[in-house]
């Protein structure tokens, strides 16, 4: 007999002691469900009959979630040790020996004992080395995480590809793809130092006050001179035109006034007239040449000032004024 077919023949009675009976040699939790658990695991051990191992596995696997019985988890071992799985097998018959142990079932303690011995020289490890231990590392395997306790020490791995991934706060993630080949085969990975994540280049604002308003600096307020000038130019045209007016109804009234002055009623109308006119137009010529002294002064006196400024002067007023003796421009305000 080959050495492979009497390690299958020592393997499977093996199996036929860890497994046992469900119902005589296994420890259940209180919500355990071993109805189906039971018939979960008779499925798998058929398939195992028939070498349907990755089926079988299955079965037994959810079998022993349902109910963690210690046969069940015998029997899972075996079959993933024919799967090739050796390290989860190695794992496996390490727990059944510590249950079988606690529950007295001293044969099973044994017989696993055993297994898991033979299959020491072929259990292939990883060894994860971290050269650097930033805060807050946490090292994966696969979605597994690895405590710190377990860096730097050979870990049991079932054959296959697996990716490691380390990361840190404001650390760049570091991920690295390894192949544990053959059994028996050892592996190491070197974790470098991680790489910190780059700051934001700060912006340097600089930060200044608003103005209020904007500063209206050397500006002239045209307004009060033109006003004045205005208003000069408008009382010059009315004394002018009545003015005239006056000259032509005084001419008018000769024909009908004698040297002394003496007129018919014709005359002594056109004569009033004249005379109204005329104090118009003198009122007229007043304003005019009042608002002209007034614009003069006012542009003198604004030269250089700031509409801030000349808001803030008391306001000026110009008025036309008549006397009984004569007319003119009166300035109301303070300079």
């Amino acid at each position: 007999m080959s050495s492979t077919r009497a390690s299958r023949v020592h393997g499977a009675c093996a199996a036929m002691v860890l497994a046992g009976t469900i119902a005589g040699g296994t420890v259940r939790a209180d919500d355990a469900d071993p109805r189906t658990a039971d018939a979960l695991f008779d499925q798998g051990k058929a398939l195992l009959d028939r070498d349907r191992v990755s089926e079988a596995c299955e079965r037994l696997r959810d079998s022993y979630r349902l109910d963690p019985a210690l046969g069940t988890l015998g029997l899972l071992a075996w079959c993933h040790e024919r799967q090739g799985k050796i390290a989860t097998a190695w794992r496996e018959y390490h727990e059944v020996a510590e249950l079988a142990s606690k529950a007295k079932a001293f044969e099973r303690e044994s017989v696993a004992r055993r297994r898991a011995l033979a299959l020491q020289k072929d259990v292939s490890t990883m060894r994860i080395d971290v050269v650097s231990a930033v805060p807050g590392l946490q090292v994966l395997v696969g979605e597994q995480s690895v405590p710190q306790g377990s860096w730097g020490k050979a870990m049991a791995m079932d054959p296959g590809e697996v990716t490691i991934t380390a990361r840190a706060p404001e650390r760049v993630a570091w991920t690295r793809t390894v192949t544990i080949g053959t059994p028996g085969d050892a592996v190491a990975v070197r974790i470098p130092e991680l790489a910190r994540t780059r700051a934001p280049i700060p912006v340097a604002v600089e930060h200044r006050p608003l103005p209020s308003r904007p500063q209206e600096t050397g500006s002239r307020s045209w307004t009060p001179p033109v006003v004045a000038f205005g208003l000069g130019a408008a009382g010059l045209i009315v004394g002018s035109v009545y003015g005239l007016r006056a000259i032509s109804k005084n001419d008018a009234s000769s024909g009908h006034c004698d040297a002394s002055n003496a007129c018919d009623p014709e005359g002594g109308s056109l004569r009033d007239e004249a005379r109204s006119f005329a104090t118009i137009s003198t009122i007229g010529f007043g304003v005019g040449l009042a608002g002209a002294a007034a614009g003069t002064y006012l542009w003198l006196r604004g030269a250089g000032q700031t509409r801030k400024e000349a808001s803030t002067r008391p306001k000026t007023g110009i008025a036309p004024l008549t006397t009984p003796g004569g007319a003119g421009l009166s300035m109301i305000g303070r300079f």
